[in-house]
């Protein structure tokens, strides 16, 4: 059975195109133009993947329908993409705060584009078949299965997107070591070539926020200039 993706856009020419990509390179797709209706689809269809035209004038409706995707618990783990204008600005800033899981640039690479979602396939195939018995990281009531990539804390699920959990991971693999921006950088973004320290930033600011949760404590230390360590003694910095 091939994997489900949904496509969301305002644009014929978008549908045309993405929907000629990813039947070819093997997978079924649905098309969608509307708000609402994607968000019925996602619910109705369950597809493995997301994926929105982020256009200038269309962002705020993308950011719009990754939030209420990665707010509902039926859907939160679709895997979801947006693409952007390499001119965004803002607006990229805006997706990543809304949840994306992956960005990919315009004009659009079908090799890229594809790899995305095979490297997820991949990796959740890795996590049906795998032993449970593989590594698992803890640290201050975090666990992160590295083979299942589930992470909890004290008990309570904890849903990453990949570029948090790989930093998340690097930061769990150095426990009370300070790890600078670039080291995160490459761990978070491994095919980018340029990633801004804001971004980082902002990418942190959201992993800080899942860890902490209502009544856990903060284990993220900010070093200004430097970059952030995972220590139990951070909360309050």
């Amino acid at each position: 059975m091939k994997a489900l993706v949904e496509i969301w856009s305002s644009d014929v020419e978008f549908h045309l195109l993405a929907n000629h990509i990813f039947t070819a390179g093997g997978f079924d797709t649905v098309l969608s133009d509307d708000v609402e209706e994607v968000l019925r689809l996602a619910h109705q269809r369950r597809p493995f993947a997301v994926v929105l035209d982020c256009r200038a004038d269309s962002s705020t409706m993308a950011a719009e329908i990754c939030v209420r995707l990665k707010g509902d618990p039926e859907t939160a783990e679709i895997f979801a993409v947006a693409v952007i204008s390499q001119d965004a600005g803002d607006h990229y800033l805006e997706l990543l705060k809304a949840g994306f899981d992956e960005t990919c640039m315009r004009p659009l690479a079908p090799s890229r584009l594809l790899d995305f979602l095979r490297a997820r396939l991949r990796r959740e195939d890795l996590a049906v078949h795998r032993s449970v018995d593989d590594a698992v990281l803890r640290y201050e009531g975090i666990e992160m299965n590295l083979a299942t990539m589930r992470v909890q804390r004290n008990g309570t699920a904890i849903h990453l997107a990949p570029i948090e959990f790989r930093m998340l991971r690097l930061l769990m693999e150095k426990p009370e070591q300070v790890v600078n921006r670039d080291e995160l950088i490459a761990a978070a973004w491994p095919t980018t070539h340029y990633v801004e320290d804001r971004t980082v930033d902002v990418h942190v600011g959201r992993l800080r926020k899942f860890l902490k949760g209502r009544n856990d404590s903060d284990v993220i230390r900010t070093v200004r200039g430097v970059g952030y360590a995972l220590d139990a003694k951070a909360d309050g910095d």
